[in-house]
């Protein structure tokens, strides 16, 4: 070699180092186009970022109905679109609410996703951790104002050998629902229930305006608010009407939830508050009419309102998706006392096994001795509902809900019950506990190949 060619080589050197480097450096180019491909997928609430030597895309997606599943979706497309050596982060999304950010080298991503590396090892390679002030300005194809028109199973109640010689007497109905985003964090909701099948029913007919289950009914009437207040911690203000499947129960008033998380989700505490007035739809009927009204007590009163206050406690077992829940307080019937939940998830299919002590009373059951403190269980099902993946969220979207709960208690009477908005921090974020994802690669992985 001459030493013209070798000054020219030498020469050269540093521009294709740099030009090598440039190559491998994640780009706004890179960026622009993770974006788009995630906008055409139908993720919501896109933005995304590039510093140093990694990807950072801000997402969430109303489309795919399991959590874990388009958080590695949206993995995959930012590490297919960068160098193997890039950084790409995924921060997942809820009402526009930075909740928990994913991180991994692309190269493992895409490595793991073609099977060239085990899901434990993948699995020490990528982290995962709350992060709720981890937030972004800029973002497009928001999800603000788009309604969504939900279908599903609503409530399926039933009883056993009450009155004496009916051995069970069963309700179905079917829920429709309105939802919409009207601000990061802050949804409207309301909801119609259909009954569709009865046998000896209604469940409950003894209680005051039980006629209502026999025909098209309002359910609850909401407006929640959700947002972290740190990096593990997040608060959910509920208000509204309340329907809870009993007019001894419904009212209207708030509802407050916090939860403080371990980053890495094992640990969490928490504080729930309520404050109900009564305050139902009645359906009545005598001889000559059907009387259809709301009964609500104006003004409310300190005394006769439905105060909820208890803690709870919870730690998720890494190696399996199990969770305990401990609480202790005073539940919505007024009783006290402490109820302990055994939740085990095998993917978006849900077991839980519960038991409390209350010192409440069987007013309504005849066949309990009114100062007996009780011990209570039972199960409670959750089933997902078809479709994996539903349409794309639009100005106005049919669709249906993502799963269904059902619970049984051997025992009747109630007490140790809760609020259920579905808009509890727990109902809102469950899904994204780093715990949730790490234990569902694999499913997740599966659906997104054979999809």
């Amino acid at each position: 070699m001459s030493m013209r060619h070798r000054s020219v080589i030498l020469g050269a050197l540093p521009f294709l180092l740099l030009t090598g480097m440039a190559l491998a450096l994640p780009s706004d180019d890179s960026l622009d186009q993770v974006i788009a491909e995630l906008v055409e997928r139908g993720y919501e609430n896109v933005g995304g970022r590039v510093a140093d030597n990694a990807v950072t895309v801000w997402c969430e997606n109303r489309s795919i109905r399991f959590t874990t599943v388009w958080i590695v979706e949206a993995l995959t497309v930012v590490a297919q679109s960068v160098s193997s050596e890039s950084n790409v982060e995924v921060v997942a999304l809820k009402e526009a609410r930075p909740i928990a950010v994913f991180s991994a080298k692309a190269g493992d991503v895409n490595d793991w996703i073609q099977h060239r590396i085990s899901t434990s090892v993948f699995r020490d390679r990528l982290k995962a951790e709350y992060a709720g002030s981890r937030d972004v300005t800029q973002r497009t194809n928001t999800s603000m104002r788009k309604v969504d028109l939900k279908f599903g199973p609503g409530t399926m109640k039933s009883m056993f050998g009450v009155p004496h010689g009916v051995w069970i007497r069963a309700q179905f109905d079917v829920s429709a629902e309105v939802s919409t985003t009207l601000a990061p964090g802050i949804v409207g909701h309301g909801q119609y229930y259909v009954p569709v099948y009865m046998y000896h029913g209604p469940v409950g007919a003894s209680e005051k305006g039980s006629s209502r289950y026999n025909e098209l009914r309002p359910g609850s009437i909401l407006l929640a608010y959700f947002r972290p207040v740190s990096e593990s911690a997040f608060v959910s203000v509920t208000t509204g009407v309340f329907e809870f499947g009993s007019t001894r129960f419904d009212g209207y008033g708030a509802i407050v939830t916090s939860r403080h998380y371990s980053p890495d989700g094992r640990w969490a505490l928490g504080l729930d508050l309520g404050y109900i007035v009564p305050g139902a739809y009645y359906v009545s009927n005598d001889v000559a009419r059907r009387y259809r009204q709301w009964l609500i007590v104006w003004p409310p009163s300190w005394k006769n309102s439905g105060r909820v206050h208890f803690a709870r406690i919870e730690y998720r077992f890494s190696s399996v998706d199990l969770r305990i829940v401990g609480r202790w307080g005073r539940f919505f019937a007024g009783d006290r006392g402490w109820r302990l939940d055994i939740e085990r998830k095998f993917g978006e299919l849900g077991l839980t096994i519960f038991g409390l002590k209350s010192d409440g009373r069987f007013r309504n059951v005849q066949d309990f001795r009114e100062n007996d403190s009780r011990l209570l269980g039972g199960v409670r099902f959750e089933f997902p509902i078809p479709p994996r993946r539903r349409s794309k969220p639009s100005a106005l979207r049919t669709t249906t809900n993502t799963s269904f709960r059902w619970s049984y208690r051997y025992r009747a009477g109630n007490i140790g019950l809760g609020m259920p908005t579905g808009y509890a921090v727990d109902d809102l974020i469950n899904e994204y506990s780093p715990v949730t994802v790490l234990n569902n690669l694999d499913r997740a992985r599966a659906q997104i190949v054979t999809e």
